[in-house]
């Protein structure tokens, strides 16, 4: 999973990625998951402009969760593991109710499924 982080020449944009950095520690010490971390920084001080690129921009696996603002680092942890539970859902689909039977035909277990 990778954390894509889009940056200005601003303050705002130097604490979103140390919020980033922080979730993702936590992430990694407390349930284990790995995070890569993607810094794009953009050479715009503008203010005009960079509030019309809406950044910080921060995105997970591409798609955005926040633009224009610093997220907390609460808010990036909930994210990622609930992008990580859509995407266990997107991956494997709902599966249809199944009853194992106990017989054996030919070696091999009977599975009926019911949906």
């Amino acid at each position: 999973m990778t954390i894509t982080v889009i940056l200005a020449l601003n303050p705002e944009s130097e604490e979103a990625l140390e919020n980033v950095k922080r979730a993702v520690e936590i992430l990694h010490k407390r349930y284990s998951i790995k995070v890569f971390i993607v810094p794009i920084q953009l050479w715009i001080s503008d203010p005009i402009r960079i509030e019309n690129l809406g950044l910080p921009k921060i995105l997970i696996n591409n798609i955005v969760i926040s633009s224009g603002h610093v997220p907390r680092v609460k808010d990036i942890i909930l994210n990622v593991l609930q992008f990580i539970k859509i995407s266990d859902k997107k991956n494997f689909g709902e599966v249809p109710a199944a009853i194992i039977n106990d017989r054996f035909n030919f070696g091999f277990e009977v599975v009926e499924i019911y949906s």
